[in-house]
């Protein structure tokens, strides 16, 4: 039986439950799914599309998580740093020029106490001009600039993907970056499929995420 479960976990075959922002899903895992897939056919892989702090070794609610920060609340996790994400202040290029300058499009509660978060509130402090538009979801802001809504700060290698907007000048150096890392269960070197998903991350990331020193 022991033999047969090995051989069983050795295989690539099975599933494996990610969770991670949905921006780094829908741009950097699901391109890169069809060679995976093609490698290894026998994978059944499920995304949680999800900002909150999944357990990954006290309830097994994820096999892999990909964070914007190092927890430390599944401390017996397998961390790994992945790269880093700049960020930009973006809006439509229609409006770069306009008078007055376009509102800001903040992050919605749940990301209070996130480092994007707080740059913009405190840009709408100092600039004195209250939002009008909050999105819990950065896909959801990306819409609402294309739409000629307003500027927001959005990651670098999303808002040079869209022709419509342009990034701001301003402030260069003080826009924030966010840390990036891939939490594992500890079994990964016991289960084959965990092991192979979890370098197939840290690859599909490398032309998302900037590499980290």
């Amino acid at each position: 039986m022991r033999d047969a479960i090995a051989g069983a976990d050795a295989r690539v075959a099975g599933k494996v439950r990610i969770t991670a922002i949905a921006t780094i899903v829908n741009r950097a895992f699901v391109p890169a799914l069809p060679a995976l897939f093609e490698r290894h056919p026998d994978l059944d892989l499920e995304f949680a599309v999800d900002a909150a702090v999944l357990g990954i070794v006290s309830r097994r609610e994820a096999d892999i998580a990909v964070r914007g920060a190092r927890l430390e609340s599944d401390p017996e996790a397998i961390t790994r740093k992945l790269g880093s994400m700049s960020y930009g202040v973006y809006c439509h290029r229609e409006l770069r020029d306009a008078s007055p300058p376009p509102r800001w499009i903040r992050y919605a509660n749940e990301y209070v106490g996130q480092v994007q978060s707080e740059w913009i509130d405190t840009r709408i402090a100092e600039e004195g001009v209250p939002a009008r538009l909050g999105g819990n979801n950065v896909e959801v802001l990306l819409r609402c600039l294309l739409q000629g809504l307003g500027k927001s700060l959005l990651p670098d290698a999303l808002g040079r993907c869209c022709p419509e907007l342009v990034r701001l000048p301003d402030d260069d150096v003080r826009v924030p970056t966010r840390e990036f890392w891939m939490l594992v269960h500890p079994s990964v070197g016991e289960v084959r499929r965990i092991e192979v998903v979890a370098a197939w991350v840290a690859e599909a990331v490398k032309d998302f995420l900037a590499p980290m020193d």
